[in-house]
């Protein structure tokens, strides 16, 4: 017996049963309870039964009311289903064949019709159009679309279409052809051909027909250029560019929809590189972006999932052509990469009068230009250019800069070539790390996902998106650059910073570039600083609140209670000066000074001078901590209740009653002294401590100790409760026995 006809002989049938309500036309609504180990031709011979009808299988089906599914498992079924009897779906196939493949015979032209030959004609027009509509509705379930395409039912679809029916019926046919090729069970040579092709698109040129039929005819073209390599070439070259903008400009949204669908299909099938990029030109023009503006992103907020989706296809595809020269490294001998930098040295260095023509073409004699340009080479600065990505894109994009923005340019330039050594911004080897984190944000390199949580439209409002994001952001490294006064050194730190600021001030989706430029650069790095510290502080209260760091807490506090008690006592022992509590100002400059012994039972205490502050061997008073009776603080201090001093500042003073009447009274000189002291003499009394230093030191020692515990769990999810230990084993034959 093989392991599935074990487990399957073993596993108990569930004889759970299932409230269900069973419809039919014409039939009262039988309810009935379905036990979920009869099979459905059980339920259709107890339905059958009910309304007296012959149960066969073969002639009736159930469908679920809310979608006209087929069930054919009734384990599927949940409580207050609603079904319908209906035809088998072999025999709902062949009626509804039978309807649509109707034919009008002795065509005559409209003048030369009876009036009982025009009624015959439009009575099978109407069954011919409602079965259309039926089959489209039904082939969304693929248990009647593998029937229907058993018996030939596609090649009539298709017949159908080569006839040129009406608008109406044509729609109902290009729905069903649509539903059934979704399904992926035709193959796409047998799907369509050039003539199909062309029909499609002749009913895309003309918008003013039937809505529905051209929104079918943009779906299947879509489908087909996605699939159909052979018909490609077809659809790109009879589809021209006024015709998408008229599809994006059109009342209907799921045309507009379907539009940018089929366009997103067009370039990301697109059988080279460069018919791709020669696709993204045309539909970068201004015409296509102010279609998209005034018909589309002008109400961004009401737009659909899948029209979101679709515009973030269009952008990830225009980015991806840049892939090409992102992975294409810079070549010494590259003739066009060598006056690319030389025309980068010309802008910079010398004035706009000077003459382009006449620049030599051996550009190692400059090399003190390109290293105030920022070249790492700078004898052959093409092979900066060398890692990829970003390669030569990264040329490209400061070219561009250098003439659409030369102000800028030269300002950047000039201004680091003047700072001191080490602290001046390398404008190439900066644009060339910059250009690389651009990529990864924009995903160049990348295929676009399937799902996308949303789009950034900003993009849309420029001839030149990436060339334009790429000036904005450099000259954002460049203010970074010197609001962090970063030198050579912090070079990799100012990239992380520039990232952040561009990722986060993204996720705000500004409208257009303009707005992000604004909103960029006044994302300064004070602001950066201070929201990592926010989040930095947010992470660690939300680990600390999980229950496996809570018991560690709590754990290793004693621990570090231990510690501070260790560190009062060591005070204590130290020794502090004292000032004394007298009337006149002389006896308020004396001192007096006391400790406590090594082996914390003796206090000694006497008097000193602001001279000998540590008088180890003269301080002839003792109190056995024994003998101490109460720490006093307050206004129960003796010595705030004696002085009748007005105005003195005895906030810190404290006094350890010892003996019946005696006091030894301090004036501590800090806050820190009165806690620490308070604290040994509670601790040497085995009382708790109370002061706010004790709060505070704990918090700090627990929270250093608590992130060099968790140091190895960094980025790491810690679960709220621990794994479940599994049971033993049955047997402990498994371990190897190491002495043989």
């Amino acid at each position: 017996m093989s392991r599935a006809e074990y487990k399957t002989a073993i596993m108990p049938v569930s004889d759970e049963k299932v409230k269900i309500a069973v419809k039919m036309t014409g039939k009262e609504t039988c309810f009935y309870g379905h036990s979920k180990s009869e099979n459905i031709n059980d339920l259709i011979k107890h339905v059958c039964n009910t309304w007296s009808l012959q149960p066969d299988p073969d002639q009736y089906g159930i469908q679920r009311e809310d979608n006209l599914y087929y069930v054919t498992d009734t384990k599927t079924l949940q409580n207050g289903c609603v079904l319908n009897l209906v035809d088998s779906p072999k025999k709902m196939a062949q009626y509804l064949l039978e309807k649509i493949s109707q034919r009008t015979e002795n065509e005559k032209p409209v003048a030369q019709r009876t009036e009982n030959e025009k009624l015959e004609r439009q009575r099978i027009e109407n069954e011919k159009l409602d079965a259309l509509m039926r089959l489209a509705k039904q082939s969304a379930d693929i248990i009647f679309a593998n029937e229907f395409l058993d018996i030939g039912g596609f090649q009539t679809l298709k017949d159908i279409i080569k006839t040129s029916p009406s608008d109406a019926i044509m729609a109902s046919t290009l729905s069903a052809y649509q539903e059934l090729v979704e399904h992926g069970i035709i193959p796409w040579e047998g799907v369509a051909n050039t003539a199909i092709v062309q029909q499609l698109i002749g009913f895309v040129k003309q918008l003013n027909k039937n809505k529905i039929l051209v929104q079918r005819s943009l779906e299947i073209l879509e489908s087909i250029t996605m699939n159909c390599v052979h018909l490609y070439k077809t659809i790109v070259s009879e589809i021209p560019l006024d015709v998408l903008i008229n599809l994006l400009q059109d009342d209907m949204p799921e045309i507009r929809e379907s539009g940018i669908s089929l366009i997103n299909a067009l370039c990301r099938n697109a059988p080279t590189e460069l018919k791709k990029q020669e696709l993204h030109i045309q539909l970068r023009q201004r015409r296509m972006r102010n279609a998209l503006a005034t018909n589309i992103l002008c109400n961004i907020d009401s737009l659909g999932a899948e029209m979101r989706q679709q515009l973030y296809l269009h952008l990830a595809l225009m980015f991806n052509t840049y892939r090409q020269r992102a992975m294409t490294p810079g070549d010494p001998q590259s003739q066009s990469h060598r006056d690319a930098i030389n025309e980068l040295r010309q802008i910079a260095f010398e004035t706009l009068a000077s003459d382009m023509s006449s620049a030599p073409r051996q550009i190692g004699g400059y090399s003190e230009h390109y290293a105030k340009l920022g070249f790492t080479d700078t004898k052959v600065p093409s092979n900066d250019f060398s890692e990829c990505p970003p390669g030569v894109l990264a040329l490209d994009l400061m070219l561009h800069f250098a003439r659409y923005q030369t102000e800028a340019y030269t300002k950047i330039v000039l201004e680091n070539s003047r700072c001191t050594e080490g602290h001046e911004c390398p404008f190439a080897k900066a644009c060339i790390r910059l250009v690389a984190i651009l990529c990864d944000i924009l995903h160049v390199d990348e295929e676009p996902m399937e799902t996308s949580p949303d789009f950034n439209s900003m993009f849309y409002t420029t001839d030149h998106p990436f060339e334009d994001f790429f000036c904005i952001s450099i000259q954002l490294l460049n203010k970074t650059w010197k609001e962090m006064r970063a030198t050579s050194q912090d070079f990799e730190k100012v990239l992380a910073v520039v990232k952040d600021q561009v990722v986060r001030k993204m996720l705000d989706k500004p409208s257009s570039m303009d707005h992000f430029r604004t909103a960029v650069f006044s994302f300064g790095w004070s602001q950066i600083l201070k929201i990592r510290r926010q989040e930095r502080a947010d992470k660690e209260y939300s680990n600390s609140q999980a229950a496996p760091v809570v018991q560690l807490r709590e754990q290793i506090t004693p621990e570090i209670l231990e510690i501070i008690k260790e560190q009062r006592q060591s005070y204590l022992m130290e020794g502090q000066m004292f000032r004394k509590a007298a009337g006149n100002r002389k006896e308020r400059e004396k001192y007096w000074y006391c400790k406590l012994s090594h082996n914390c039972k003796v206090l000694y205490f006497g008097d000193t001078d602001s001279q000998n502050p540590h008088p180890a061997d003269n301080l002839r008073g003792q109190v056995a901590i024994s003998d101490i009776m109460d720490v006093l603080t307050g206004k129960d201090c003796p010595l705030v209740k004696e002085t009748k001093r007005k105005g003195a500042d005895l906030g810190l003073a404290f006094s350890i009653k010892y003996e019946m009447e005696k006091s030894l009274n301090f004036i501590a000189p800090s806050q820190t002294i009165f806690d620490i002291w308070t604290d040994g003499f509670n601790l040497l009394r085995d009382k708790p401590m109370t002061s706010g230093l004790l709060k505070k030191d704990l918090d700090t020692l627990l929270s250093m100790e608590m992130k060099l515990r968790l140091l190895d769990t960094e980025n790491v999810p810690i679960p709220e409760s621990p794994p479940v230990i599994p049971p033993p084993p049955g047997n402990f034959n498994f371990v190897y026995n190491y002495s043989n």
